[in-house]
């Protein structure tokens, strides 16, 4: 659980406002029993009305309590999703639905953003339209992100939406940046393209790669042609939160040519001072079920930005033996590796962190009558 977020507090009104609207209901109940015999007295239905009123005077103050409660864990979360190295991604193309294509840019993109301390919330895919691209971009926003990572739609074809969709989600209008224009002139006289014109002017569709949102920074396509495009977006006057917008290619090649150069140095640079441990062990004769409460335990013991640890069930191994009324039964052992990260900001207790954590998942493997073997080990920092 997040830091700061008062879900518990929620919780408790939730429960005392239930109580006291439940025990006032029974007293209405046990009323409403003798009502066809005391319906003249005058007392009876003075205090039947009393106790309506004050249930709808209860229940409104429980919903309103509820809900500032609500409001408050929102903000918590608003708040804590600010954090430098927090990022969205959003990949556009009908191709991506459809089964055409496989998204291998947000795979790439989440692997070297997590390598450099950042960390990965969301991932959204939409069609090429510019109505749920500007939804999608809204509801983005509205989560607070540090960081928006859209790929794909940035070509000269008419289903190349996302600039128009961004500029709607945004309510910004479409210019022609002279910036962008340069890029793309660069870009095509790199790749001694003729140009369609006599004259050596860029056409209108192409021109249309260099038609992006007021307010919005182009960035050089080193690969292709398409520039990238960065946007910092605000919330209203005097807020300090923002959330930069970065549009790359969907082609992965320019892509990952981009984000390296560009975007991921910034992102590494934001979140500073970060370190990790990582390790991949395969383990046989034991069983995701068998580790799970010992899993648990290790996961629920540490907060939750500190470590990651994952189990990936690869199947049975064939047990062999040299007795052969065993193996006219051969029995199979199931065989299962687990990835373990540690990262933090302290080197020292990343380290000590790991091997801690390291030492309980060995023991427990042994004691279950298991094998653990180191496959992959790999450190880094920022």
């Amino acid at each position: 659980m997040q830091r700061g977020v008062n879900v518990p507090q929620a919780n408790r009104i939730s429960k005392s406002g239930e109580q006291c609207f439940s025990v006032l209901l029974s007293r209405l109940m046990n009323f409403s029993r003798t009502y066809q015999s005391k319906s003249q007295n005058y007392d009876f239905r003075f205090q039947l009305s009393y106790y309506v009123l004050t249930i709808l005077k209860i229940w409104e103050k429980y919903c309103l309590s509820t809900q500032q409660a609500f409001m408050n864990t929102s903000k918590s979360i608003a708040k804590t999703s600010q954090r430098e190295g927090t990022v969205e991604l959003l990949s556009v193309g009908d191709e991506l639905l459809n089964g055409t294509v496989t998204d291998t840019n947000a795979r790439w993109i989440s692997n070297k953003i997590t390598r450099v301390g950042g960390y990965v919330k969301r991932i959204t895919t939409v069609r090429d339209s510019t109505i749920e691209i500007s939804y999608v971009v809204n509801e983005c926003i509205e989560r607070r992100p540090r960081w928006l990572i859209i790929t794909g739609g940035l070509g000269p074809t008419y289903d190349d939406k996302t600039l128009s969709g961004i500029a709607w989600a945004l309510r910004r209008e479409l210019i022609l940046d002279q910036r962008a224009v340069k890029m793309l002139q660069i870009s095509y006289a790199r790749h001694k393209q003729r140009l369609a014109s006599s004259d050596n002017r860029l056409n209108d569709t192409r021109l249309k790669m260099a038609r992006i949102p007021r307010g919005s920074v182009p960035i050089q396509n080193p690969v292709g042609s398409a520039p990238s495009i960065y946007i910092e977006f605000r919330r209203g006057a005097g807020s300090s939160g923002k959330t930069s917008i970065v549009c790359l290619p969907g082609v992965p090649k320019e892509m990952k040519g981009i984000f390296s150069r560009n975007i991921l140095p910034r992102i590494k640079k934001a979140v500073n001072n970060y370190y990790f441990v990582e390790s991949m062990y395969e383990t046989i004769g034991v069983s995701e079920s068998m580790l799970a409460s010992t899993l648990s335990r290790i996961v629920n013991s540490y907060p939750t930005n500190d470590i990651y640890l994952k189990t990936h069930p690869k199947g049975y191994k064939r047990k062999v033996s040299k007795n052969r009324e065993i193996r006219s039964s051969p029995k199979f052992d199931p065989r299962l590796n687990i990835q373990f990260i540690s990262k933090g900001r302290s080197r020292t207790k990343v380290q000590e962190r790991y091997k801690a954590i390291l030492k309980v998942l060995k023991k427990e493997v042994l004691k279950l009558g298991g094998k653990i073997t180191s496959t992959t080990h790999e450190m880094g920092s920022s």
